[in-house]
């Protein structure tokens, strides 16, 4: 089974539709912190997303002001989930690749920081039709 420690794996095994993987150490405790994310429509956590994009684009030009201005200003969905889920998705890498990562599978907590692990297996994938297959 694949063991995701960073970011960047997180994002690789998204883009790869990875059937199941674990989630280790600090990033799994951030992910379950992000995980109101999911609750959000497609809509909403994509204007969110732009949002905090448009902030940390302006962030050089205004001192850094303009980052949690412009996540609350610009959406509503951002009193939904509060300022520790955004800072936390923003954390494991996005606050779509967040979103998409909960809607996308199901998710199991092993355990309790710091040693908390989620196993995370595909909602979209037959389990059945594969092990028929072997």
């Amino acid at each position: 089974m694949l063991i995701v420690n960073t970011k960047e794996q997180l994002k690789k095994a998204k883009d790869n539709k990875v059937k199941e993987f674990m989630v280790t150490g600090e990033l799994a405790e951030k992910l379950l912190k992000a995980q109101k994310i999911s609750k959000l429509s497609k809509t909403a956590a994509i204007a969110l997303a732009g949002a905090v994009g448009a902030g940390a684009v302006a962030a050089p030009f205004t001192a850094g002001t303009s980052l949690g201005v412009a996540a609350f200003a610009s959406t509503a969905a951002a009193s939904t989930v509060g300022t520790g889920t955004i800072i936390a998705a923003v954390a494991v890498g996005g606050v779509l690749l967040a979103f998409t990562i909960f809607k996308d599978y199901s998710f199991e907590v092993i355990g309790s920081p710091p040693d908390m692990t989620i196993r995370f297996i595909s909602k979209h994938h037959d389990f059945t039709k594969s092990e028929s297959n072997s």
